[in-house]
């Protein structure tokens, strides 16, 4: 190898690794900014919440804070992506060799409860807005694709009625977190986890194959 390609590859490797790490770096920044703006969209809701005290609480000046998110809004809809994608973590939590039915029950319950401390944040920003944005849509094809695999390894493995379409299944699952849980409590003087479970007792008991409907968490 002679030394000037020696040189450029050396170079090519070292712009590489920067860029890794000045992106990791970003990446780092912006989890901490979008932890920081929830604990603060809990605390004050959307309207009161101002980037002047999410750059102070977050530790870095308004212009770094920009260079992330250019707007409050822009904020908000990525604490609710990224709380969509903890709840896909959550629900991709457990052991694959466990049967598909007992994954999607606990993953269900555990993802829900994720959600509910969504709604209890005192986020109100149109769905639109949300729903329109590629991350949150990115999030919800992947949530959507893991549970309708998880739904047909569990037709496979005799579990879940095979006559159901799992996209079907799939996508009534997702709807489940547009759920307003707080209201759902309220009406019923039941605590969240209570409501929680009744729905997904219901979801999960419903697409059981005939014969096999007992209720409880797993």
């Amino acid at each position: 190898m002679n030394r000037e390609f020696r040189n450029q590859t050396w170079g090519q490797i070292e712009r590489m690794s920067g860029s890794t790490v000045r992106e990791r770096q970003r990446q780092a920044r912006e989890e901490v900014i979008l932890e920081v703006a929830y604990d603060l969209l809990t605390e004050q809701g959307y309207d009161k919440m101002s980037m002047d005290d999410l750059a102070a609480r977050a530790g870095l000046s308004k212009a770094t804070l920009y260079q992330h998110f250019p707007s409050k809004e822009d904020v908000t809809v990525n604490v609710i992506t990224r709380m969509m994608r903890l709840g896909e973590q959550d629900m991709l939590a457990d052991d694959p060799a466990l049967p598909a039915i007992v994954r999607l029950d606990r993953g269900l319950r555990r993802a829900l409860s994720r959600r509910f401390q969504l709604w209890n944040s005192n986020v109100s920003i149109q769905p639109l807005k949300v729903m329109h944005n590629a991350q949150f849509k990115a999030h919800h094809e992947r949530a959507t694709a893991a549970l309708q695999t998880m739904i047909e390894q569990g037709q496979v493995q005799g579990d879940i009625d095979p006559t159901l379409p799992s996209f079907v299944v799939a996508h009534m699952m997702m709807w489940l977190f547009r759920l307003d849980f707080a209201m759902l409590g309220s009406q019923q003087h039941a605590p969240i986890d209570e409501v929680i479970n009744s729905v997904v007792n219901v979801m999960i008991n419903g697409i059981k194959t005939t014969g096999d409907r007992s209720v409880g968490s797993t």
